[in-house]
């Protein structure tokens, strides 16, 4: 009967098998229905065999994916991630690094909540392997595993509110790899991980590919293993929780880097050092995201100091950002980027923006020849 529907009503029916009354994939509703029926196997699989998550409530399914692989293992042709938020089993890893073997370099793999200190997960290596992001969320890992992560060639690692326990054999941990490297540290604080990367005894000739970080930057400034990107690193972004003690010419190296994105609070921003965008050689374009109170008058003008000495700026974006439209009026929104840009005396392009995590409430945009 199926293979007489025209593909539109294929697609619909896909649809309605591969979702639950929540919208979300349910694959175990989908495994026998997607084998069976070969016309319509390509468009159910678009929908749930794209983003999958994995928990308490539906562990089980782990082992029928597996079977299905096996039977199948075209099913990842349109994975795009796989996320696991549970501590799996031994059995589980095994079942999980088999279907590894068979993703195509597009997955992105995020582990949320595991903790792994002192054994490495089996197979985990093939899964660092086969994946295209490593990211772990609210995890405890130990630097073996870390270290696993760093040395593959991944497109993107991230560490987001994760502890770094140094394994008794393995204490330290070689750059990463990656093309993008993404790091929140966890309750331990930057202390907890920056120390622990290290550049190889054979340092010389280590290679490095880091285009993107994103990191945070406390009183110990920032961490020295960045250094290793400062001929192919082209974007940074920086959440300074204080920035008054960082090192002014750290980045006077980095002969790549044309891009660069400032996260602080307002309280911050007269403590940023003077020649922190001058020592830049390349820069081109800036962004500062601002939180906490509304900016001053003086603090632009601070702002405008810093961008003043860079002449190879063309452009400027200023974000103000509040947690919900409630929090600021119009008229006070109006005045923070009327003063953004009425404040800045560069010949570059700016753009004031007051924003939530979810809209603009306005902006304003002054361009310059």
């Amino acid at each position: 009967m199926f293979q007489l529907y025209p593909s539109k009503v294929l697609a619909r029916i896909a649809y309605w098998v591969a979702t639950d009354h929540t919208g979300g994939s349910d694959i175990a509703a989908s495994l026998h229905y997607s084998l069976c029926c070969s016309q319509t196997r390509d468009a159910t699989r678009t929908l749930y065999l794209a983003r999958m998550t994995f928990d308490e409530g539906n562990k089980h399914l782990i082992r029928q994916l597996y079977e299905l692989t096996v039977k199948d293992p075209a099913i990842y042709a349109h994975l795009k991630s796989i996320t696991i938020n549970y501590q799996m089993s031994f059995d589980e890893w095994v079942l999980f690094a088999y279907m590894a073997q068979f993703f195509r370099s597009t997955v992105s793999v995020t582990l949320a909540g595991v903790h792994h200190v002192g054994s490495t997960p089996p197979g985990f290596q093939k899964i660092c392997d086969n994946c295209k992001d490593m990211l772990f969320e609210d995890s405890t890992i130990d630097t073996k595993i870390l270290d696993m992560v760093f040395r593959a060639h991944l497109d993107r690692v991230g560490l987001t509110r994760t502890e770094i326990l140094a394994h008794p054999n393995h204490t330290t941990v070689c750059p990463p790899l990656a093309y993008t490297v993404s790091i929140w540290p966890g309750m331990s604080g930057e202390q907890g991980i920056h120390p622990l990367i290290v550049f190889p005894t054979d340092g010389n000739g280590y290679p490095t590919r880091i285009r993107k970080a994103f990191i945070t930057v406390n009183h110990l400034g920032y961490p020295n293993w960045l250094k290793i990107s400062r001929h192919t690193l082209k974007k940074i972004y920086i959440i300074f929780r204080d920035p008054s003690s960082t090192q002014y010419n750290f980045f006077n190296s980095f002969d790549a880097l044309s891009a660069v994105h400032v996260s602080i609070q307002q309280r911050h921003i007269r403590s940023m050092q003077a020649d922190f965008i001058a020592g830049i050689p390349v820069v081109s374009r800036v962004e500062f995201t601002i939180n906490g109170n509304v900016p001053t008058p003086t603090d632009w003008q601070h702002l405008d100091g810093l961008l003043q000495r860079s002449p190879l700026i063309e452009r400027v974006v200023y974000r103000f950002f509040v947690s919900t439209a409630q929090q600021i009026t119009m008229s006070t929104a109006a005045r923070v980027c009327s003063q953004a840009v009425n404040y800045t005396s560069g010949r570059y392009n700016v753009v004031a923006v007051v924003e939530t995590s979810t809209h603009s409430i306005i902006r304003q945009s002054q361009y310059r020849l």
